[in-house]
Order: C-alpha cells, then sequence, then structure tokens
C-alpha cells in the first residue's frame, strides 16, 4: 500500500501554493484535480486581466496560471488530472481517500476545493456532444480563436453578458439569446451590453443544432420561435453544477455552514487531525474571498501538517531566499535574467 505525505485536493491557486510549500517543508505530495489541466478557475477567464495579487503586477490570466502551475510544480508532485475526490475517511492513522479512478492513502490531506467540484450545465440536445470539441463551447479560453467569428451566445446572467461585453468589444459579430424577458446580470454589466452592436433575443431557447454536410460543426440554429441563425461558434453559459459527493462524505466530522463552507478553526484546522481546509471552499470570519488570501492560508495548513506527520518538527516558517534547495535553481533563474 502506497500513501504519501500530504495529499491536495484541488489544484487551483491555493492548492498549488500548497504543494509549492510542502514540498519545501519536505513532504511528499499528490495533488488531486477534477478538471483536465491545473489552475482552478481561472481557465474560466483566461482573457481577463487579473490585479489583486500581492506583488503581481496585472497580467492576464492564463499567464497567471502559467506561473501558478510551474511554481506548484516546482518539487514534481504527483498529479493526478480528471480525477474526483468521492470521499474521505480517517483509518487509524491515514486518509483513505476514494475518488473515482482510484484508492489513495495519505497521511495528512490538504482540502483546496475552491467553490468545490463543478461542471457547466450542457444543452441537453441529441447530438450535441458530438460538437464539443469544434464549435460548441462552455467556457472560453482564449478569444483570439472567435476574432472575425459570429458567435451564437445562449445565457441570461451575469457569466454570459460579461463575455458577449468582452467578445463585441472589436473581436467578434455577437447574438444573445436568453429564455427569460429580462437579463440577470449587474447593472454595471447590463450597462456596459446597451452600448455594445449586440443582437440580443429574449423569451427563447436553442431547439435544435444543425450541422454542416460532413456533420463536424454546428453551421446553424434553430430557436424556440423558429428563427434559424447561421452561426461560427456557440458558446452556452447556463451556468455550473455541483458534485457534493465530497462534502457529503465529511459532514460527520467537518463542520459546515448552510453554504457547505466549512468552518475552520485556526484558519485552516477542520476539527479532524491531520485534515485541512483552504481557499475558497473555507468560512472564518472576515475572511476576504481573494485568490491571495488562500496563500498564508496554504502555507499555515503545510506547517499544520509538517508538524502532525513529525511532532519534533519546529514550528516556523522555511523561506526561499537562504535555502540550499534552491541552489541550482537559483543558478538558472540568474541565467535566465542575463
Amino acid at each position: 500500500m502506497n500513501n504519501t505525505d500530504c495529499l491536495i485536493v484541488g489544484g487551483g491557486p491555493s492548492g498549488l501554493f500548497a504543494a509549492f510549500y510542502a514540498g519545501l517543508r519536505g513532504l511528499d505530495v499528490t495533488i488531486i484535480e477534477h478538471q483536465d489541466r491545473l489552475g482552478g478557475k481561472l481557465k474560466f477567464y483566461l482573457d481577463k486581466i487579473v490585479w489583486d495579487i500581492g506583488g503581481v503586477e496585472a497580467n492576464t490570466a492564463a499567464n497567471i496560471r502559467e506561473s501558478m502551475v510551474k511554481q506548484g510544480l516546482t518539487f514534481n508532485p504527483t498529479v493526478h488530472l480528471n480525477e474526483s475526490v468521492m470521499r474521505i475517511k480517517k483509518e487509524k492513522d491515514l486518509f483513505k481517500v476514494e475518488t473515482t479512478k482510484h484508492t489513495h492513502y495519505a497521511n495528512t490531506v490538504i482540502l483546496a476545493t475552491g467553490v468545490g467540484v463543478f461542471s457547466p450545465v450542457k444543452l441537453n440536445l441529441p447530438g450535441a456532444e458530438d460538437f464539443e470539441y469544434d464549435n460548441l463551447h462552455y467556457y472560453i479560453e482564449e478569444t483570439k480563436h472567435y476574432k472575425d467569428k459570429h458567435v451564437l451566445i445562449s445565457g441570461g446572467g451575469n457569466s454570459a453578458l460579461d463575455w458577449a461585453v468582452h467578445l463585441a468589444d472589436g473581436i467578434a459579430d455577437v447574438t444573445l439569446v436568453c429564455r427569460k424577458d429580462e437579463l440577470k446580470g449587474y447593472e454595471a454589466t447590463i450597462k456596459e451590453l446597451e452600448k455594445k452592436d449586440v443582437h440580443i433575443i429574449k423569451q427563447r431557447t436553442i431547439e435544435e443544432l444543425r450541422s454542416n454536410k460532413d456533420g463536424t460543426m454546428i453551421e446553424r440554429v434553430v430557436l424556440s420561435g423558429g428563427e434559424e441563425i447561421d452561426v461560427d461558434i456557440v458558446f452556452v453559459n447556463h451556468g455550473y453544477k455541483s458534485d457534493s459527493a465530497l462534502l457529503e462524505s465529511l459532514k460527520d466530522d467537518v463542520k459546515m455552514n448552510e453554504y457547505n463552507q466549512i468552518l475552520t478553526e485556526e484558519r485552516v484546522k477542520t476539527g479532524v487531525d491531520g485534515l485541512y481546509a483552504i481557499g475558497d471552499q473555507v468560512h472564518y470570519d472576515n475572511r476576504v474571498h481573494l485568490i491571495a488570501t488562500g496563500y498564508p492560508e496554504a502555507s499555515e495548513a503545510v506547517n499544520f501538517a509538517k508538524h502532525y506527520i513529525d511532532k519534533e518538527e519546529l514550528d516556523g516558517a522555511i523561506v526561499s531566499s537562504h535555502n540550499e534547495k534552491f541552489d541550482e535553481l537559483n543558478k538558472e533563474v540568474r541565467r535566465n535574467l542575463e
């Protein structure tokens, strides 16, 4: 039976920094991420500019994600992608972590699940899944792929409206279809949308997707009112659904609020020895929901994990500026700076 020192559930910003710091503290680390890549929810707005991470200049979410992933993999943690944790159970001194693919064992576990395991609500239409690798999209990674295209956006929430505003700003020709008579976005977003050249069709839903001759791409969309619209890309933003299996497995042992956020002690302790929680899944008084907030939580959780595994380990931080683990890496960094 193989087990790891520290198993981190979630490969978003908090989980990646926890992986880095755990490696710095000499822990063997495994990351389990339910998505197909690391970086967490940053993948849903890669083109957006992020300003609010301390010490990091404003940059695209894509570039920030790349830096986070690179840092998180510094000490070569074991990474499992496309794998969801279903339940966690402490058995004597080990945690048994059951996923959709494997059973893992760990001395400590850090929950860094963000807002949870979520996936987009997809179109419930026959054959829709056949177009997901072509021009039916549920999230937008790089807007350069939308340049000079006619994009039909289905959705009336703020995220759909925000993307309509962004794409209509000199990138694409946009049609917005929503099923209700009014848009549900923030007032400021709606005002911005009204300034853009976006064709808005209300009280309609997508009824049919018609393909091109070889059946590889959507060529036309049929709406519930009978309208037929030629399209290059269909972007569906109907919200997200959450898988609560992991949280359900923890309810007997871990306190949660009505929003299924974990109520922690000393910011990261769950009440179960060896099990810690960080990031947006956590709630305590006066917590600020920023990416940056997860970093001190990550280092605290790792320090607790290190001390839990090795009771003789001294409390306190390990820093990178005077650390022999970085001797060779520092030489490489300096060469790149020359």
